[in-house]
């Protein structure tokens, strides 16, 4: 019994010792920007186990160490050391960070990528990489010089239901006729937000714009777009808050991209693909998987509320994607490249100048950095 026991006792100490050995070997990285996004980021890089942080840059460190510990349940021994923006250089010139995770003020990108790339850290970058074609093009090609993956992560190729669907396409639809997006915003953002997003083709489009294209499985050839404004508020920074997108592909395919930055029932995420033999389509996904019919009528749960909620799964595929990637355990996971990142915000682009000018927009697709 006794000899049980201690072989018992030895097997726990070979685990805890060996989870320990793990945790010391795995990838170690920076976050910038514990908002909306960082949070979301910083909890799936814990929850994954696949890396750990050891620094936050947060311009408000005190509420960025308040969201990282209710983030970790308390477990304080597990928090990162918190710096200011002009603290930074700490962790880029800590020999132990490998990658770092921008998700701080869209402006603050590009700089931000450049100190990385300067101290050798791999990158996961919200989008976008930088405000101009130009300075994404710069930045890119600094990272292909210096052997470093830079992944945009566009969240939305990773969501399970959005993959499958276009998985089963040759199948259900075969020759594609038309691609529907459906992306209405819940809430509503503030003006705060929207004045410094980029506006709605770079902030929201982008991403219907992506998707469609990757269904396509090819670029557009045309573009056109047309936009309206519900609040005057958005007049002051010429934005917009409902648009239509309309991509003609080479192969005949139409995309059919509408955005909307108010949803009052929820979170509205559709995307339907017809073709020459049927359809398929991605619906909403519910709070709860219950619908109650009485002679009263039909009810169901709500549509999820907001952005990380729906794409919950996609955040955590992305990030497993990218740490799989950089610690050589899946050099075959899912990235995004730079010449799709560079497609879609010269898409977004062409948007703007057709709601401009009123007309379709021809759209050369860049094929290299």
């Amino acid at each position: 019994h006794r000899k049980n026991l201690s072989q018992s006792f030895e097997s726990i100490i070979t685990a805890i010792e060996t989870e320990m050995s793990a945790q010391t070997s795995l990838p170690v990285g920076a976050v910038f920007g514990l908002g909306r996004a960082g949070r979301i980021h910083f909890g799936n890089i814990a929850s994954l186990r696949l890396a750990r942080v050891k620094y936050v840059i947060d311009a408000d460190p005190k509420a960025a160490s308040v969201a990282a510990a209710a983030i970790l349940g308390g477990q304080t021994d597990e928090l990162p050391k918190f710096l200011l923006p002009e603290e930074e250089d700490q962790a880029m010139a800590d020999p132990e960070v490998t990658f770092c995770v921008i998700c701080s003020p869209t402006m603050t990108h590009e700089t931000a990528l450049r100190k990385c790339i300067n101290s050798g850290k791999q990158m996961f970058c919200e989008k976008p990489i930088a405000t101009s074609l130009e300075s994404m093009k710069e930045v890119y090609k600094l990272a292909e010089n210096k052997g470093l993956l830079l992944h945009c992560s566009f969240n939305r190729r990773y969501d399970p239901s959005f993959s499958l669907l276009r998985d089963r396409i040759p199948t259900t639809c075969g020759e594609v006729h038309t691609i529907r997006t459906c992306s209405r915003d819940n809430p509503y953002p503030s003006i705060e937000y929207l004045r410094t997003s980029g506006g709605i083709f770079h902030d929201c489009g982008v991403h219907d714009l992506d998707m469609a294209c990757w269904l396509a499985g090819e670029w557009p050839s045309t573009v056109f777009a047309t936009a309206a404004r519900h609040n005057p508020q958005l007049k002051d920074f010429n934005d917009h808050d409902t648009a239509v997108i309309v991509v003609k592909f080479p192969s005949g395919a139409i995309g059919i991209i509408e955005l909307d930055r108010r949803s009052t029932y929820g979170y509205d995420q559709r995307i339907e693909v017809h073709g020459a033999q049927g359809m398929i389509a991605s619906n909403n996904v519910c709070d709860r998987a219950v619908t109650s019919s009485t002679a009263a009528g039909v009810n169901s749960a709500n549509i999820q509320y907001s952005f990380p909620q729906r794409y919950a799964e996609g955040y955590v595929n992305s990030m497993r994607s990218f740490l799989s990637r950089i610690s050589g355990s899946d050099e075959n996971a899912m990235i995004v490249t730079p010449i799709e990142s560079l497609n879609v915000s010269t898409l977004a682009d062409a948007c703007e100048k057709s709601l401009e000018t009123g007309a379709p927009v021809k759209f050369q697709p860049i094929n290299t950095l």
